[in-house]
């Protein structure tokens, strides 16, 4: 019986070794940022660690995440990971009512810091598996490239979502004020 010893966080080792490869990644990419990121990609492919700051998603959370179109992890993000810590945060609370409103909060905290240092990360592993399946979906490189600029690049909805939620919040704060 054989052990596995490797590192359980590392990067996986991809293929994306040659130009043709790295136009698939390029297409997948997008325009937006494409240095930024292929930076980043061959970093983790060389065993660069996975973890690294990423100012867009610490100033945008869960936004970030459908500016890039990785719908899952936004679902998860806005809904899966609040509604798992109303249930801790119930379940804590029957407990120690203080303790509650402290998990509560450094929970948050750790969201905040921990998704911009994973962000990039979670974004090649979603290219990975991207390019995997339009790779074994389409043998054409054309028909790839054009699925991959399909369904990566960036997104409108996170803009609108954004905008939707600054007016939401000027619209608090204005009803706030003619009430007062």
């Amino acid at each position: 019986m054989t052990v596995d010893t490797r590192d359980a966080f590392a990067a996986p080792q991809s293929d994306l070794e040659s130009d043709a490869d790295l136009s698939l990644m390029d297409a997948f990419i997008g325009e937006s940022n494409r240095d930024f990121y292929r930076q980043r990609f061959e970093s983790f492919e060389q065993g660069g660690g996975n973890f690294g700051w990423h100012w867009p998603a610490f100033f945008t959370g869960g936004l970030w995440l459908l500016h890039r179109k990785m719908w899952m992890l936004a679902f998860a993000y806005f809904f899966l990971v609040p509604i798992a810590l109303n249930i801790l945060v119930y379940i804590v609370t029957l407990f120690s009512p203080i303790l509650a409103v402290w998990f509560d909060f450094l929970f948050y905290v750790a969201l905040w810091i921990g998704f911009p240092t994973i962000a990039s990360w979670l974004y090649y592993q979603s290219a990975l598996r991207k390019i995997e399946s339009v790779t074994s979906e389409y043998s054409d490189r054309d028909q790839q490239i054009a699925k991959l600029q399909s369904i990566g690049g960036t997104g409108i909805i996170a803009y609108f979502l954004g905008g939707l939620f600054l007016l939401i919040i000027v619209a608090g704060v204005v009803i706030g004020f003619l009430e007062a």
